[in-house]
């Protein structure tokens, strides 16, 4: 008896396991049925929102291949392969470009009237698939130009911006194609804003840091304007090469505003900042290293090799640029070059700071001063986010700037006082020049009126005696001696009356 239970519950679970492996097969291989169990709950929408993170709803896939087409995304995702987002899996920001990686989550109106709404990440050129119920609705590729939504609501053109009208009640589905450098620091993950109250509440929110980057804007400007008049007028090459750093530096700081400020973003057409990075460090570093070395008179003289290593670098790493810009190379080589020219440079900068302390010009703690910060403030932004990289970066171009225009205000006023110290100089000697020749000119004068006045008065007298020998043929003689002395007696007195 015991034996036929133990048969028929064997038959029994075998079944069972048939049954459960059917319907398995069911929910791996359709997407509604997926949908239903797999899928994450939806991102809720309503009137008013802004910025509402969808990592928690979130499915990401990377794709180390870079070949994975729709189809083959949508079927790993039915298979299960997409996981939960987690910011702990984010690849780190220098590896950009090493995979692309598929985005997926849900959508749905929870307001009881239609919502215009869009989707923000750093998703320039990217790919975007919406669905509902399994079926394909609309494919685009994001804009790489800022976005003005068709509805005019906005009054300036944002970037990244993906607009949708969703009706009460809606869901739809969202899967995303992340193939550019925005993947590696997490920024691709979309936050879903209310376009009617976008601006107002982006302005309300920037409106800090984007006062903070122009006044830096008008500040550097305002210093590149008042050294650039120095050097005009005074030749003087160290303000030059100080005006060169301060327009290098401008130029990384506009960058950074029109990332945050949507009506200067049109510089972005011309050259984006991914073209531009490694550019704008070589040029911020090389003059900087050329300013410090004039500065400090290339005291120590080893600062003046270690520019010579620097100009030869830069060279390198701007043909090195510009050749993988030309022929497209993939962006995480790119990304790596970029990486290696930053710690290359840093690396330069540390030593000549090392350098620095060798100098005996009295000025030179204020190089080293603003070398450390920017130093400094240059790693620390290696290891720090992206969105924080940048403002910490240019905190150590603004520490280094204090500290050069109070170095260069005193150093003009010790040249002041050196020139004053000159003048005074030059006075003195003047003085005593003019001085000397006076007691020459008296004693000149003297010499010729006691030596030759005496003699000639002597020789008269000579002659006055001579006249007494009464010999006519003397006489007349003695007559014109007397008549040529008593002229030069006479011009003797004119010339020291010309003297004095």
């Amino acid at each position: 008896m015991w034996d036929i239970i133990y048969k028929r519950a064997l038959i029994e679970s075998q079944h069972l396991i048939c049954i459960f492996t059917f319907w398995l097969s069911l929910f791996c291989f359709n997407p509604s049925v997926f949908g239903q169990i797999f899928t994450p709950p939806a991102v809720k929408i309503k009137s008013g929102i802004y910025n509402l993170p969808t990592s928690p709803n979130v499915l990401i896939y990377y794709d180390k291949t870079k070949k994975l087409t729709y189809s083959d995304a949508i079927h790993l995702l039915n298979a299960g392969q997409f996981s939960k987002y987690a910011n702990e899996n984010v690849p780190s920001k220098y590896k950009r470009g090493l995979y692309n990686n598929w985005i997926y989550f849900r959508v749905e109106n929870v307001d009881s009237i239609p919502l215009i709404f869009h989707i923000k990440g750093n998703l320039n050129q990217d790919s975007i698939f919406i669905s509902s119920s399994g079926k394909l609705l609309k494919t685009d590729k994001i804009s790489l130009n800022p976005t003005k939504d068709n509805h005019e609501i906005l009054t300036v053109s944002f970037t990244n911006i993906y607009f949708l009208t969703l009706e009460a009640g809606q869901t739809i589905e969202i899967l995303i194609k992340n193939y550019e450098y925005g993947y590696g620091v997490g920024n691709n993950i979309p936050k879903i804003s209310d376009t009617k109250v976008y601006e107002a509440k982006y302005y309300a929110e920037h409106n800090n840091k984007i006062f903070l980057y122009t006044s830096g804007v008008f500040v550097i400007i305002t210093i590149i304007l008042i050294f650039g008049f120095q050097w005009i007028f005074s030749r003087d090459k160290l303000y030059f090469w100080y005006c060169l750093y301060a327009l290098s530096c401008l130029f990384v700081l506009w960058r950074n505003l029109e990332d945050i400020q949507p009506m200067l973003y049109w510089s972005h057409y011309y050259i984006s900042w991914n073209d531009s990075k490694v550019f704008h460090s070589v040029a911020v570093f090389f003059t900087y290293m050329v300013f410090c070395g004039v500065f400090l008179e290339f005291n120590p003289p080893s600062l003046k090799t270690m520019v010579k290593i620097l100009a030869l670098f830069c060279a390198f790493a701007v043909i090195t640029e510009i050749i993988l810009i030309c022929i497209d190379y993939d962006c995480y080589i790119r990304w790596l070059f970029y990486r290696f020219v930053r710690y290359f440079l840093t690396l330069l900068g540390l030593i000549s700071i090392v350098l620095s302390f060798k100098s005996t010009h009295p000025l030179a703690k204020f190089i080293i001063a603003g070398g450390s910060l920017m130093a400094s403030a240059e790693i620390i932004s290696m290891i720090m986010p992206v969105r924080f990289s940048s403002s910490i970066s240019l905190l150590g171009v603004y520490a280094d700037f204090v500290l050069f225009s109070v170095a260069l205000g005193i150093r003009s006023k010790l040249i002041e006082n050196e020139k004053m110290k000159l003048t005074l100089e030059n006075l003195r000697l003047q003085a005593e020049k003019e001085n000397a020749a006076s007691l020459l000119k008296s004693r000149i004068a003297s010499d010729i009126h006691d030596e030759i006045g005496l003699g000639l008065t002597s020789a008269n007298y000579l002659l006055y005696n001579i006249l007494n020998v009464k010999a006519p043929e003397v006489e007349k003689e003695v007559h014109r001696v007397i008549e040529l002395n008593s002229q030069m007696v006479s011009q003797m007195h004119d010339i020291i009356w010309s003297m004095d």
